[in-house]
């Protein structure tokens, strides 16, 4: 929990040397290291750690489905959110959302469709 109380500094390479067997695992937070985080919120700053200027807000997305997508080379600005997939998925394949999984009623998706 170091770089979520303000101690990253601490988290040295030696550091992560000492431990990298652990990594990944149930002792680990499995959060990106800082240089990693940097440059996924390219070219935005602050890192995932800060929202301000869209730093860990906002990740660009290549969809990749030749068989359910037919735009090809396009480049879009419409965000979207992770509850989007299942909308997008299920819209792509020609499937209604299911009513009912292993005899539980499901609730509306809150998502829309990325199609």
């Amino acid at each position: 929990m170091i770089t979520l109380k303000g101690f990253d500094h601490l988290e040295t390479a030696d550091y992560l040397r000492e431990r990298i067997d652990r990594l990944g695992g149930v002792e680990s937070y499995n959060h990106y290291a800082v240089g990693w985080a940097h440059a996924m919120c390219t070219p935005y700053q602050w890192i995932k750690k800060v929202a301000s200027h869209f730093g860990g807000t906002r990740n660009g997305t290549i969809v990749h489905w030749p068989a359910g997508i037919k735009a090809k080379g396009e480049l879009r600005n419409q965000f979207h959110h992770g509850i989007d997939l299942a909308a997008t998925v299920l819209e792509a394949a020609g499937l209604p959302q299911p009513l009912f999984v292993n005899g539980v009623q499901q609730k509306p998706l809150e998502g829309v469709s990325m199609l």
